[in-house]
């Protein structure tokens, strides 16, 4: 769905009926069509075959008259603060993923690619090339408490803006602002879990962790030599290059 990016705008069906403006009339839509969904999927006899997988790939809008909220978090869609990448995902799976289960765990959106492959069963992600994700299934499946990623690299375009590693975010750009300057010292570091906001820099207090979080750059620029990004105008399918 493209709900509820701006501009956020309901069916002719929903609009007007919320009484909380547009956003609230594409939520009531959004919500129906969900439900329009699952009740398929219930009425096909698949509920237990069937993944749902509900995840949003930023957070809210900064634009006027569509802007939301981020929550507990600063910064809004195309920033990497904490309130422009962090988002909820909602996974059901009857029978395999138990109910009810709540995690503060990372897991990127990337990792739904191998997690998928592995619960549909076969050898069928590829070898030929650098996979980014990493399976997550034993950990949805609650076979294991922690997450198999501990770590998010964040680019905005070509820069490297910032690495979130357990609850540590180093940013080597700050930008606050989507959109807007880098904001002096560049450098800082933040304690998400004592500071969600992103607020009090930490660096000069814990100066052990830029250096783990070096090395995590350092191994991902790595794999970017060794298996290079997909050419401008390349073939479709593109094959790389075999040593």
């Amino acid at each position: 769905m493209t709900q509820i990016h701006f501009p956020t705008l309901s069916h002719p069906d929903f609009a007007g009926k919320t009484g909380a403006g547009d956003i609230g009339d594409a939520m009531a839509e959004m919500d129906a069509n969900v439900g329009r969904v699952l009740d398929a999927i219930d009425r096909l006899k698949i509920t237990s075959n069937t993944i749902v997988l509900w995840c949003t790939d930023n957070g809210p809008e900064q634009r006027r008259p569509w802007r939301g909220s981020p929550g507990p978090w600063s910064g809004f869609y195309n920033s990497v603060m904490e309130g422009g990448i962090r988002t909820p995902c909602i996974i059901r799976w009857p029978g395999r993923i138990p109910a009810g289960q709540v995690s503060n765990e990372i897991v990127h959106e990337i990792d739904l690619f191998p997690t998928l492959a592995a619960a549909v069963g076969g050898d069928i992600v590829p070898k030929d090339r650098a996979i980014d994700g990493v399976n997550q299934l034993p950990f949805l499946e609650g076979k294991q408490s922690r997450s198999n990623r501990d770590h998010v690299i964040f680019f905005t375009n070509a820069q490297l803006r910032a690495v979130k590693w357990r609850d540590w975010k180093l940013h080597y750009v700050y930008t606050p602002e989507a959109g807007g300057p880098a904001v002096p010292p560049l450098m800082r570091l933040f304690n998400l879990l004592s500071d969600p906001k992103e607020e009090t820099d930490t660096k000069d207090a814990n100066p052990w962790v830029p250096s783990v979080i070096d090395k995590i750059v350092t191994e991902f620029m790595a794999s970017t030599e060794k298996y290079p990004h997909v050419p401008v105008n390349a073939r479709d399918p593109y094959a790389p290059a075999r040593d």
